[in-house]
């Protein structure tokens, strides 16, 4: 946590890494930072319709936790085009 703490600190621009498939400029930046070693930390609560998790979880895994609970994901359009992932 020190080392980054120290980057961002340091650095004009800091972007984060997804799953590496992006057809944008995401890699220019002066220092480009990955979300894959944070704990893949999921947290389902059916009674609200929500599911909670952690920055670097890709959405493989998290479709993989979705289907061992007996559920699914969609995505509805809000405003500005953004999709919403909401329990299915």
């Amino acid at each position: 946590m020190g080392e980054l703490q120290e980057i961002i600190a340091h650095a004009d621009t800091v972007r984060v890494l997804g799953s590496r498939h992006s057809f944008t400029d995401i890699t220019d930046s002066g220092e480009l930072i990955t979300l894959a070693a944070m704990p893949p930390d999921v947290s389902v609560d059916r009674d609200a319709g929500t599911v909670s998790f952690s920055a670097g979880l890709t959405y493989g895994a998290l479709a993989e936790v979705l289907n061992d609970e007996g559920l699914a994901s969609h995505f509805r359009r809000r405003g500005g085009g953004h999709r919403d992932p909401r329990l299915g």
